[in-house]
């Protein structure tokens, strides 16, 4: 697998220091991410827990979190290696959310 690359473009805001705070987040736990490894959703939950806050916040993060550790080992694989891939799949799970929100009718809606 090649290496990430996090060095495209110049710092613009603090972007690029999210993602490298990511990828050396990420990258360290890589290695583990395999099917025998008894603790790999808690591990990679763990890693991925913080950015997926930062980026839709305190309320969707442990939904989207659980969304992505329940992902194939090789897609937690190549999102743990790609902050893009990540936050596409970030989004990916926020939009199905939504649109599960917009199908509920109060009636539905039980807890």
């Amino acid at each position: 697998m090649p290496a990430p690359s996090a060095s495209r473009s110049p710092a613009v805001n603090g972007s690029r220091t999210i993602e490298q705070e990511y990828l050396n987040s990420t990258l360290k736990l890589l290695p583990s991410v395999k099917e025998e490894n008894p603790h790999l959703k808690q591990s990679v939950g763990n890693a991925i827990f913080m950015f997926v806050e930062k980026t839709k916040g305190s309320e969707l993060a442990p939904k989207i979190t659980g969304m992505l550790i329940d992902l194939t080992i090789p897609e937690i694989q190549h999102f743990l290696a790609n902050y893009n891939e990540f936050i596409k799949k970030v989004n990916e799970a926020a939009h199905m959310l939504d649109q599960m929100q917009q199908q509920m009718t109060p009636g539905e809606a039980k807890e």
